[in-house]
C-alpha cells in the first residue's frame, strides 16, 4: 500500500571512502529502519525518474531547530536522507549526509537550507550491513517549500539505480535526537524520456550475479573450543589446574550475520592430545565405601540419567606449564558445498598453551591527575606466578565511581570521560585478580 510505513529490523553501517584524500575515513552512520515511525508524515514524498535524471522529494520537514547538542545521543547521529533501490549492480543507495566530528558535540544551523548546504550527496553500495560510500558528490540537494530534494543527473548512475525499473523504492530520514528513523516505500514515477525495460539477458545476468554474491558471501567454519580459556589468533591459553572442556563448533556466516552450534563434541577417543603430561585425563573419582546394609533395609543404587541431545564435553585437566595440541579428524564433509564459498575442514588442530596460575594484574599508565573531559586510555597486563606476561588476556576495566558499565577490553579502557570532583577509581580484574588505580579528576591539570 502506498504511504505505508515499512519496517527494517537490520541496521546498515556505511563506511565513507574519501578518495579525494586517498585514504579511508571511517565515518559511520548507523541507520535503524524501525517500525512505528511517525515522526514525520509521508505525504509529499515523491520519486520521478527518466532516462536522463532522477528527482527525489522527501516529506516536508517541520522541525523547529536544526543541529545537535551533547544530549543528542540516541538514534542517528547525523542528518541523513537516503534512497535505496534494487540496483542492477547489486544493492545500491544514494545518501545526503551531514556528519559531525568526534569532538563536535554542539552545533546550530540557522535553517534547513544551511543543513543541506553542509552535506554531500554520495553513492553507497554493498551486499551486507557494511556498505562503502564514495564521498564524491554524485548529485545536487536543495530545499523547496520546506522539503529536501535530491537531483541526480548522472545518466549512468540513474541507469544502475533504476535499470530494472523497480515499481517502488525506499526513502529514509534520520537526524540527531530521533530515537528511530523515518522510512517509507514510495512509487517510482517514470516519465519521458522513458527508462527502457530490462532485457532478458540483463535479467539473467543480474540473477546470476546475485547467486554468485550469495555464494561468495556465505562460508562455514569449524573450530575446537577450549573452555575456560582465552584465545589468540590460533591458540588457546589456560592455566595450571584448569579443568578444560573440549568441544567442536560449526559456524555458518552469511554476509555480516553468523550463527551456528557451539556444542557439537565428538567422542572422547576422537580427540588426540599430543602431550598428555600437559593436558591429562581427569583423575577418576573413587566412590566411597558403601556401608553394609542392615537386615530388612534396601539399598538404593545411584543412577546417572543422561538427557537426549548433545552429549557432554570432553574434559581434560591442565597438569603443568607447556604446550600441547588437540587434534580431531574424520569430521563429516559439509553437505551443501554448492552454496558456500569455502567448505569447512574435516580435521582440526588447536594449540593449547598452559601457563602458571594468574598472579597479578597491573594497570598502566598510572597518572596521579587527569583533566576532566579527558578520554583515558588505560590498559592492563596480566602476569602469571612465574612473572611471565599472559598475552591475549581480555581484562575487565571498570570505573566504580563513575557509574559506568564494565567494558571488557583487551587493549584499552572505554573512551568514556571520568567526571570531575575528586579521586576516581579505575579497577582491572581478570580471573579473580585485580588492580585498582586512584586518579584525581580535576577541571584543570593544576590541583
Amino acid at each position: 500500500m502506498s504511504g505505508a510505513i515499512r519496517s527494517f529490523p537490520i541496521p546498515m553501517i556505511r563506511i565513507r571512502l574519501d578518495r579525494s584524500r586517498a585514504a579511508l575515513r571511517p565515518l559511520l552512520a548507523i541507520c535503524l529502519f524501525a517500525s512505528g515511525l511517525a515522526a514525520q508524515s509521508s505525504s509529499g514524498a515523491r520519486l520521478v525518474v527518466s532516462r536522463r535524471d532522477a528527482r527525489v522529494t522527501f516529506p516536508r520537514d517541520t522541525a523547529q531547530r536544526w543541529g545537535w547538542t551533547p544530549a543528542d545521543t540516541t538514534g542517528a547521529w547525523t542528518y541523513l536522507w537516503s534512497l535505496h533501490t534494487p540496483a542492477v549492480e547489486g544493492s545500491s543507495s544514494v545518501e545526503l549526509a551531514v556528519g559531525r566530528a568526534p569532538d563536535d558535540t554542539l552545533r546550530r544551523f540557522r535553517s534547513l537550507r544551511a543543513v543541506v548546504a553542509s552535506g554531500r550527496v554520495m553513492r553507497c553500495g554493498g551486499e551486507s550491513w557494511v556498505q562503502l560510500c564514495d564521498e564524491r558528490d554524485v548529485g545536487k540537494a536543495a530545499v523547496r517549500d520546506g522539503a529536501v530534494e535530491i537531483t541526480l543527473r548522472d545518466s549512468a548512475l540513474v541507469a544502475n539505480l533504476f535499470g530494472l525499473r523497480p515499481a517502488r523504492a525506499e526513502l529514509a530520514f534520520g537526524r540527531p535526537g530521533l530515537a528511530t528513523t523515518w522510512s517509507d516505500s514510495v512509487s517510482v514515477e517514470y516519465v519521458d524520456p522513458q527508462m527502457p525495460p530490462p532485457s532478458d539477458s540483463l535479467l539473467a545476468w543480474v540473477a546470476e550475479r546475485k547467486r554468485l554474491a550469495r555464494k561468495n558471501g556465505r562460508w562455514v567454519s569449524r573450530s575446537i573450543s577450549v573452555r575456560p580459556g582465552w584465545s589468540g589468533w590460533d591458540s588457546s591459553w589456560v592455566t595450571v589446574g584448569d579443568t578444560l572442556e573440549l568441544r567442536l563448533s560449526e559456524e555458518t556466516c552469511s554476509g555480516d550475520l553468523c550463527a551456528g552450534s557451539w556444542d557439537a563434541p565428538k567422542s572422547d577417543s576422537s580427540f588426540v592430545i599430543s602431550d598428555t603430561t600437559v593436558l591429562g585425563a581427569l583423575p577418576k573419582r573413587v566412590a566411597p565405601p558403601r556401608p553394609p546394609a542392615s537386615a530388612g533395609v534396601a539399598v538404593l543404587e545411584e543412577m546417572v540419567i543422561v538427557a537426549p541431545g548433545v552429549p557432554g564435553p570432553i574434559t581434560r585437566i591442565a597438569r603443568r606449564p607447556g604446550v600441547s595440541t588437540v587434534h580431531v579428524g574424520g569430521l563429516a564433509p559439509y553437505a551443501d558445498t554448492a552454496h558456500v564459498c569455502e567448505a569447512p575442514r574435516t580435521s582440526l588442530t588447536q594449540v593449547v598453551v598452559v601457563r602458571p596460575p594468574v598472579a597479578r594484574v597491573v594497570i598502566h599508565p598510572r597518572p596521579d591527575t587527569i583533566r576532566a573531559g579527558a578520554e583515558p586510555r588505560f590498559t592492563a597486563d596480566v602476569f602469571d606466578a612465574a612473572g611471565g606476561l599472559l598475552p591475549h588476556a581480555s581484562v575487565d576495566i571498570t570505573y566504580p565511581d563513575a557509574d559506568l558499565r564494565p567494558h571488557p577490553r583487551r587493549y584499552e579502557s572505554p573512551l568514556d570521560p571520568l567526571p570531575p570532583g575528586g579521586r576516581r577509581r579505575v579497577v582491572a580484574t581478570f580471573r579473580g585478580k585485580a588492580d585498582t588505580l586512584s586518579v584525581f579528576v580535576a577541571d584543570s591539570m593544576k590541583r
